[in-house]
């Protein structure tokens, strides 16, 4: 039984305390998987509304790192179910206090841990407890302290990296602060690395008008024209030469057989992925819209690692709630290896999601893992799919 795993947090508690007597194990030594185990069962609580068990368990954490940890991921939850907000400011708050109350501290540092990683480890820490502040005080109405803290985060972590939802309430609150200047040139340098959401395609609009008193959709077609030509010219130092897709003879959820020997003659974009995948989930529905654009390319969305008796009656349930109208496929378990799957391990793919971009002869030209935002999903991948068109 995987305790961490368990949805009633009596069952976690009561998996701990088997798994320390059975095992004799030392909860000094062991600190960190028994502060897992309470943190684990803390969080269920919360999700329970249970905040006097939540408060308790939380408290037993011994580690200060992992009781901020356990504190952030409380705060977030109950930021993105929207409730109890002033509780989820509260408890921010605290962890940002807690956590700058240990990151200086020698002693906080663990026995074994190289110094120099350690602060580069705490740095990296701080970025979320930073930002989950300012999206509860953002959405309390509060900008300016909410600009403050997110500012705080960006600090803490490489801007070249940020969300497309951090980016979009960075503008956001800048502009709502008055800082035109500064959000036009974060918007435009977004703009130009193709990643703005439509909401700060608008924020860069306005304030290119306002500032420049020019046409902003001549702008930002331009921009966009010259950035779709910077991802084709990266996305040709890509491509692939020389090697055959492997062969496939996988079932939809009804139960047909699709096989890529079959599909020969035409392009071919393969998206393995999973229900319990958050960024394969994100990625989806930006594959619908660049499937749609695309209707003379096929497009399977291949599901894999989806272990249990019952994998396929769960995916079909996921799909149904989630609506997914999309060519989905099941990838075959390997019978001899528990865990491994047949078809992305032909792939020789290790992390998900995946993209692979098969030309009419059956060959492999492009190659992708993973997902950051929706405007570099759909201007890389349709970068690939227009320059294997073109072969």
């Amino acid at each position: 039984m995987n305790v961490i795993k368990q949805n009633d947090p009596k069952k976690i508690l009561s998996g701990m305390n088997t798994l320390v007597k059975t095992y004799k194990l030392d909860t000094l030594k062991y600190t960190n998987g028994v502060d897992v185990m309470k943190g684990s069962a803390a969080i269920t609580f919360l999700k329970q509304d249970d905040f006097k068990n939540f408060g308790l368990y939380l408290n037993k954490i011994k580690d200060k790192f992992n009781q901020t940890s356990y504190m952030n991921i409380a705060a977030e939850i109950l930021y993105e179910s929207n409730k109890n907000l002033n509780y989820a400011h509260n408890l921010a708050e605290k962890t940002i206090r807690l956590y700058e109350s240990y990151k200086d501290d020698p002693q906080a540092r663990p026995e074994g841990f190289n110094r120099k990683d350690w602060e580069r480890f705490m740095k990296l820490a701080a970025y979320p407890y930073y930002e989950t502040f300012a999206k509860i005080l953002h959405a309390q109405g509060q900008s300016g302290p909410a600009l403050y803290y997110l500012e705080k985060a960006l600090q803490n972590k490489d801007s070249e990296n940020m969300m497309p939802e951090t980016a979009q309430l960075y503008s956001s609150l800048l502009i709502a602060g008055h800082y035109n200047e500064k959000a036009y040139k974060f918007l435009r340098r977004e703009a130009e690395l193709g990643r703005t959401t439509k909401v700060m395609e608008a924020q860069f609009k306005t304030l290119y008008s306002l500032l420049t008193k020019k046409d902003a959709d001549a702008a930002m077609d331009s921009i966009q024209k010259n950035m779709k030509r910077r991802y084709a010219e990266e996305v040709s130092k890509k491509i692939i030469s020389g090697k055959q897709a492997s062969e496939f003879n996988l079932k939809t959820l009804d139960g047909n057989s699709v096989s890529l020997k079959s599909l020969r003659g035409k392009i071919v974009v393969l998206d393995f992925w999973a229900t319990w995948c958050a960024p394969c989930i994100k990625s989806l529905p930006s594959m619908s819209k660049i499937n749609k654009k695309n209707p003379d390319v096929v497009f399977l969305y291949i599901v894999t690692k989806e272990t249990g008796s019952d994998a396929v009656q769960r995916i079909k349930k996921f799909v149904k709630e989630h609506q997914i109208a999309l060519n989905i496929l099941i990838d075959i378990p390997d019978k001899r290896n528990y865990g491994k799957f047949i078809t992305i391990s032909d792939y020789n793919i290790t992390r998900i999601p995946a993209k692979v971009v098969i030309d009419k002869m059956g060959a492999i030209r492009f190659f992708s893992v993973g997902f950051t935002n929706e405007n570099k999903l759909n201007n890389e991948l349709q970068a690939m799919i227009d320059i294997v068109k073109m072969q």
